[in-house]
């Protein structure tokens, strides 16, 4: 049983923490890991990484989109 590892960031990971994703990943998957790394520096920083149907993004820009989106929320909260 292999599971593919997406990692997505903005620069090269060091191999040690490439390693500590995919011993994470093996341990909630009981599957033998691949990695696959992918540098996309419009993550500006943090990281995505993608497995089977989970997706976690940890990155900058994902962050700067979520407060965007709050800024521009146009409800409001009375007496706040």
């Amino acid at each position: 049983n292999i599971v593919t590892l997406d990692v997505f960031s903005a620069q090269t990971l060091e191999a040690d923490v490439l390693e500590k994703l995919k011993a994470k990943v093996a341990g909630e998957t009981h599957a033998n890991i691949e990695v696959v790394e992918h540098v996309k520096p419009e993550l500006i920083g943090g990281i995505v990484i993608r497995y089977n149907d989970y997706m976690v993004d940890a990155s900058i820009q994902h962050s700067i989109n979520q407060l965007k989106k709050e800024l521009t929320d146009k409800t409001y909260q009375i007496n706040f």
